[in-house]
């Protein structure tokens, strides 16, 4: 539980046929090019196969690598260097695809907790590759894991803060050595099970569920469904820190009336739901590094 599992160095991906049956094809991924705008130092962003219609405007300093470069490069790296196992791989666009994310998921790379009441889930390692056309999203490598029990997803830190490798897509943007880097980036897994265990065995009664989730989220047209979504938790969790972490991610991993947190659609009609849900993953991780939980999960276990 307490291996440090280092991309690219103490693992290999491994075999050739990792990515059997995926499809590859950059057809796939939205195409883009660009062309002068009536203001100086800036282009529009178009759909190669719809060129009619801008999608986006850029400054001219912004260098345009396309989705199909970036992703090919990851997948590759994945296939070729590494040695996690063959990843479940899904895709998410927002904005007609101007944004675009790739979730791997690593089975092999799993380990248990469980719950009070005996119940249990298996937590598994995730890569997300994502990033943008348009320069509001970096290119980006992000570590996550995927709960089996309810397939909620979170983000998590660890202390050097390789958890998060990105770089702009300036001029001096150098594909091959960003994916490198990133592969470079420590996975402490191990240890983040442990603490997750920790928390599904820390005692949490309803009335202090309710006064910390109050406190760490002070909207109360959110924290009042948080509150009923921790206690639905509590059925399978049982009074338990981890009941209240399943209800943060579950927000962070659903918008529907499955937990009453839908999104609200956007003024110009421009779907970026998945990228709006993937911002709640920082949301929960900021909840959760706040003094209210910190303070109330700080008990000797």
């Amino acid at each position: 539980m307490n291996n440090v599992y280092k991309l690219g160095n103490t693992f290999n991906f491994g075999v050739s046929t990792a990515l059997d049956g995926v499809e590859r094809n950059p057809q796939n991924y939205l195409e883009v090019f660009t062309t002068p705008t009536m203001v100086d130092g800036q282009v529009y962003v178009r759909d190669k196969h719809n060129p009619d219609n801008h999608m986006a405007i850029i400054g001219i300093g912004n260098k345009i690598t396309q989705h199909a470069q970036y992703f090919t490069q990851v997948r590759d790296k994945i296939d070729n260097t590494l040695s996690l196992g063959r990843p479940d791989i899904k895709s998410y666009t927002s904005r007609g695809g101007l944004w675009h994310m790739e979730e791997y998921t690593f089975n092999e790379v799993s380990d248990v907790v469980h719950s009070l009441y005996g119940g249990k889930t298996e937590l598994k390692l995730q890569l997300l590759a994502l990033r943008s056309v348009d320069g509001k999203t970096a290119n980006t490598l992000i570590t996550s894991v995927m709960s089996g029990w309810c397939f909620n997803k979170q983000l998590f830190g660890v202390s050097d803060d390789s958890q998060k490798f990105k770089a702009k897509n300036t001029k001096n943007f150098n594909l091959p050595l960003f994916v490198d880097g990133g592969f470079n980036a420590s996975i402490v897994f191990g240890k983040f099970v442990q603490e997750q265990q920790r928390l599904a065995l820390l005692k949490m009664s309803e009335t202090t569920r309710k006064q910390v989730i109050e406190a760490m989220i002070p909207e109360a047209r959110i924290n009042g469904r948080m509150v009923a979504l921790a206690n639905d938790n509590a059925e399978y969790w049982g009074d338990s820190a981890y009941s209240v972490v399943n209800a943060l991610t579950n927000y962070a991993s659903y918008a529907d009336d499955r937990n009453g947190f839908t999104l609200n659609k956007t003024k110009d009609g421009l779907d970026n739901s998945a990228e709006r849900l993937y911002d709640r993953r920082f949301k929960v991780e900021q909840w959760l590094n706040s003094k209210p939980w910190q303070d109330a999960i700080a008990v000797v276990a």
